[in-house]
């Protein structure tokens, strides 16, 4: 089945893993179409990845309550219980065990284990707020099907390198395939006009017993998915919350802006080095929802602070280790 766009809603949610994972690849394709269509117009276009898990939608707190269900084990607050009182080689090794079986549970690696069930975590009703409504506008006011208008005005002759093209891609970690499913069906319900998915595998490498594993890069993926160059990937920004993912992200040169989960901090009740981190500098740089004003509003701060060499958290030097393999290899 490959004629997907004259499916019914409920026809498009009842297909396989296979055909959604096909239809997610067809989606990506058209944008490196899109992308290259763009290359050829000289147009600096724009992407910007969108995180989903505790971004777009409150992922935590739900699967938390699932997992509960089905091993308390492995929840946080077992995990926090546990180590207290313990010293250093205590946690260690505690955590050690606890991580391993964790990674074991989200892997569904022993078939008797309990599963999560990911279409009931990603229903509409467990989005941030507003987050359909922003989706939908920032894809309407930057829909990049314009693309195509600009491309018969280039033939045409004129210049449209000047036109701004921004093309919106969620970007997210998973660990099986019915987190992917469940992903797809929801996330092109709430907005048929995203510009495909990236789907990152939290561990690149499979499990060894022994052996300790890296959480994948999302930039990696990003650059890999589209073939950018260093000048493309540092136009990209990435919405996410989790300040590790941002680092590796922002260590091949693009930049980030940190989605606040719980809100905004109170400053006035952070110790002194908390303050630090959560200046009014800084506050001024995060968001609390994708409202399409305010990352408009942060991404102009970000490309002011660069090009005046100004520190801000969205932004970190170049692992130029890292960068001179990764984009070699895009070459």
């Amino acid at each position: 089945m490959s004629d997907y766009w004259n499916l019914s809603k409920d026809e498009f949610l009842s297909l396989p893993t296979a055909n959604l994972i096909n239809f997610n690849n067809i989606m990506l394709a058209t944008t490196n179409y899109k992308i290259n269509l763009c290359r050829e117009m000289g147009i600096k276009f724009e992407i910007r990845f969108l995180d989903i898990d505790d971004t777009l939608n409150k992922t935590k707190p739900v699967m938390q309550k699932q997992i509960r269900k089905l091993d308390r084990r492995v929840t946080d607050s077992y995990y926090n219980n546990k180590i207290k009182g313990l010293n250093g080689a205590e946690r260690r090794y505690f955590s050690k065990k606890y991580f391993y079986r964790l990674d074991e549970f989200l892997e569904e690696r022993k078939p008797n284990d309990g599963r999560i069930n990911y279409d009931e975590i990603h229903k509409e009703e467990n989005l941030y707020p507003n987050t359909v409504p922003y989706l939908n506008t920032l894809t309407k006011v930057y829909d990049s099907d314009m693309v195509y208008d600009l491309y018969r005005f280039y033939k045409e002759g004129y210049d449209v390198s000047s036109a701004r093209v921004i093309f919106h891609v969620p970007l997210t970690h998973y660990n099986v395939d019915s987190e992917v499913s469940a992903k797809i069906k929801s996330y092109y319900g709430y907005d048929s006009k995203l510009d495909g998915i990236i789907f990152v595998r939290f561990y690149e490498e499979k499990y060894k017993e022994g052996k300790n594993r890296e959480m994948s890069n999302k930039g990696i993926a990003a650059i890999k998915t589209f073939n950018l160059t260093r000048e493309e990937f540092a136009r990209t920004t990435l919405i996410e919350n989790s300040d590790a993912v941002r680092e590796m992200f922002m260590s091949l040169g693009g930049y980030s802006i940190k989605f606040l989960s719980n809100g905004y901090p109170n400053l006035s009740k952070l110790s002194d080095e908390e303050k630090e981190d959560y200046s009014r500098f800084n506050c001024e740089r995060m968001i609390t929802s994708i409202e399409p004003e305010w990352i408009e509003f942060v991404e102009e701060l970000n490309r002011y602070d660069r090009s005046h060499g100004i520190k801000s958290n969205n932004y970190s030097e170049v692992d130029e280790k890292l960068a001179s393999k990764v984009f070699k290899k895009t070459k």
